[in-house]
């Protein structure tokens, strides 16, 4: 989720109709060189072998038998297993690092979809500022905070709940309750209250806003994340790759929460609850989380 910018409506002389402003954001130009630059740079380093060998094949070209540009084709064709393949035995040589950094670009990635759903559909209307700070909550505690968390679910509980394999019908009911419970409070609040810390927002204001949203958070999460897990705790799913499909899954969740917040924001500014059939319709529980992720990363609106 991410925030949003500052709209107006205003109401014409009957009061029966709302004229939506354009979006005041701040413009920032430098997003575009920024943007370009981490793309290229990552990118490189992610096919660099690749790009080796492509160079190779065309060096040599002269002396070989077979099309270069054929070779070069079948070379890109094995990219994304080749990428897999070295991303599983990263996460198993260096764990904690490789789930820390997926967890990073993942929060990076759900932050900027959040904001161009949100109605920053412009690069330079970007705040590459708030999605940095969610990418370092997510290496320094999304990333290794999950990795061990599993790796308690899996060895200390699973012994404790007196589970041989762990891929019991009621062992991973088990972990998805303590899961959606104990560790859902303690990874929301500690979430809010990196966010804040990177944010300079006071510790008591956010506090009072984590409290006050905290169960009805929680609520609109239990109806999402136990099917998640069905998959995450089942046999199919290896340990090394659980975080990152956790984390898959959480830029889909961003992007959820982004269309009810910005549907939710659509509705109120057309128009007023009628009664109580409106109000349910609306889902309480589901909006009232949504507000607490917008309002937590929210940056302060822009003047003109």
């Amino acid at each position: 989720a991410g925030g949003v910018g500052t709209r107006s409506a205003k109401a014409d002389s009957l009061g029966e109709a709302t004229v939506e402003a354009e979006p005041n954001y701040e413009e920032r130009w430098e997003n575009l060189p920024i943007i370009a630059s981490v793309t290229v740079l990552v990118g490189a380093l992610l096919t660099q072998q690749d790009l080796v060998a492509i160079f190779a094949l065309y060096y040599f070209q002269e002396s070989m038998e077979a099309d270069w540009l054929v070779e070069s084709a079948q070379v890109l064709s094995r990219l994304p297993v080749d990428l897999f393949v070295e991303y599983r035995n990263q996460a198993i040589l260096l764990p904690v690092l490789t789930k820390a950094a997926t967890s990073g670009v993942a929060y990076v990635l759900g932050d900027i979809l959040a904001q161009v759903f949100e109605g920053r559909r412009r690069v330079e209307w970007l705040d590459l500022g708030r999605s940095t700070r969610n990418g370092i909550v997510g290496f320094f505690l999304h990333g290794p905070g999950v990795h061990f968390w599993l790796l308690f679910l899996e060895g200390p509980f699973q012994e404790f709940i007196g589970s041989s394999t762990g891929t019991e019908w009621w062992a991973i009911v088990a972990k998805i309750l303590v899961d959606q419970t104990f560790f859902a409070v303690v990874l929301t609040t500690l979430y809010a209250l990196f966010l804040g810390a990177l944010s300079g927002k006071p510790l008591d204001e956010v506090l009072s806003r984590t409290w006050k949203t905290l169960l009805p958070a929680l609520y609109s999460s239990w109806r999402f994340w136990p099917f998640v897990h069905l998959i995450t705790f089942s046999p199919m799913m290896p340990f090394e790759l659980k975080v990152l499909w956790n984390d898959v899954v959480e830029i889909v969740w961003v992007v959820i929460l982004s269309l009810i917040a910005n549907d939710e924001k659509t509705v109120g500014a057309g128009s007023e609850p009628k009664g109580p059939s409106d109000s349910e319709s609306g889902d309480a529980a589901a909006q009232a989380a949504v507000r607490q992720r917008r309002e937590e990363l929210q940056p302060e609106p822009v003047t003109p």
